[in-house]
């Protein structure tokens, strides 16, 4: 089920009324993703063996995506761009995961399995939302920035759309399908990158609490952020 799901998103960029050629094969894999990208390294991939079922020639070598995380160019929404596009989500279930995720920075599938608790810091309740062992780095405890969405979407009342998965990714898949239902106009996982952002530049953390914090090492931070 999750490779079908998985492929099937893919598959959403052909129209099913064209004939499956050499040519629209060449101009899905040149136009329909970013490039550099994961998503057209799999997209690429998947149309492959399509034309390979299908008897078709498709030379899917000259469309090879050099996938690197620093090179993808990324489009990061300001904290305005965040508020106004959130605020105006009508699913409560799934403004509260874009909320999540904007709010400490999250992982899309750590949105779904992480737990919320109250700590004291120099006499100062923080909600903080804390991921278990068995996500993509294992536990960490994570800072809301700023505090103050914690109280603009009211995060403390747990309000999780009902998602089965099998593994962390169908999580994401639903999620980033879900965000283009709803006709948001960044990506789920910019909101992660402008939480790093905003944790290295606004809140001025040190390069290792923020990597600590995010989930990834203080080179990755680096690099990207």
């Amino acid at each position: 089920y999750p490779y079908i799901f998985r492929t099937t998103l893919c598959f959403n960029h052909l129209d099913p009324a064209q004939k499956l050629t050499t040519s629209y094969l060449s101009r899905i894999a040149s136009t329909q993703w970013r490039p550099n990208s994961r998503a057209k390294q799999k997209g690429v991939q998947l149309l492959s063996r399509l034309a390979d079922m299908a008897g078709v020639e498709f030379d899917a070598s000259q469309y090879k995506s050099e996938y690197n995380p620093s090179k993808v160019e990324r489009e990061i929404p300001t904290d305005d761009q965040i508020e106004s596009v959130i605020d105006n989500i009508k699913n409560r279930k799934w403004l509260w995961v874009a909320a999540m995720m904007a709010t400490y920075g999250l992982r899309d599938h750590e949105v779904f399995v992480c737990q919320l608790e109250q700590r004291t810091f120099k006499n100062k309740t923080v909600l903080i939302a804390l991921v278990p062992e068995g996500t993509k780095t294992g536990s960490r405890p994570v800072l809301p920035l700023p505090e103050m969405w914690v109280t603009r979407w009211r995060l403390h009342e747990v309000d999780k759309p009902n998602v089965t998965a099998v593994i962390n990714k169908d999580y994401g898949d639903r999620t980033s399908t879900q965000f283009q239902r709803m006709q948001i106009p960044f990506t789920a996982y910019s909101l992660r990158h402008a939480w790093n952002i905003r944790a290295a530049l606004q809140a001025e953390l040190p390069t290792a609490v923020a990597a600590q914090l995010a989930g990834h090492d203080p080179g990755t931070n680096l690099r990207l952020y």
